[in-house]
């Protein structure tokens, strides 16, 4: 029971960040500036697609599991599964452009329904109105806590 929850817990994590940033269409105001200075070259987005796995599916799936790898093992494989076949067609229309070299770095993760792409700013604007995507957002570096950087290096030596 605690792993479904963790399950869901991260699953709402993984997306909500970036549709918490979404709130004005499939890409933000924020996103759309970016894209727009990247005129030509690519920037590292998430592709969050609608359909996300059912965490009662899921549950309902490992409630016959007696110990606790076993529960990992069908939960893990529920949502592989999930993944793999909800995220077929946005795969399909990013390796066929891929092959113009308009995406690069094509990447599944199957515990959010995300995939993660270089691409150009004509290929974010055809994704976010690709009828399987929810939201398109791009992925930065983001420093969680201030001077961590320098604190590591000094430790280091």
């Amino acid at each position: 029971m605690k792993n479904i929850k963790a399950l869901a817990i991260a699953l709402l994590i993984g997306f909500c960040s970036l549709c918490y940033a979404q709130q004005d269409g499939v890409i933000g105001k924020v996103h759309r500036q970016v894209f727009a200075d990247a005129e030509g070259n690519k920037t590292n987005v998430s592709i969050v697609l609608k359909s996300q796995a059912e965490p009662a599916r899921i549950k309902a799936r490992t409630a016959m599991c007696k110990d606790k790898r076993a529960l990992r093992q069908v939960a893990v494989g529920e949502l592989k599964e999930f993944s793999a076949n909800s995220q077929t067609a946005v795969l399909e229309y990013l390796e066929k452009v891929a092959i113009d070299g308009l995406v690069s770095n094509i990447s599944c993760h199957w515990i959010a329904n995300v995939i993660t792409c270089d691409a150009t700013k004509e290929i974010v604007e055809a994704l976010a109105s690709h009828p399987d995507v929810l939201a398109v957002g791009q992925n930065r570096e983001v420093q969680v806590v201030r001077g961590f950087d320098a604190a590591v290096s000094a430790q280091a030596m």
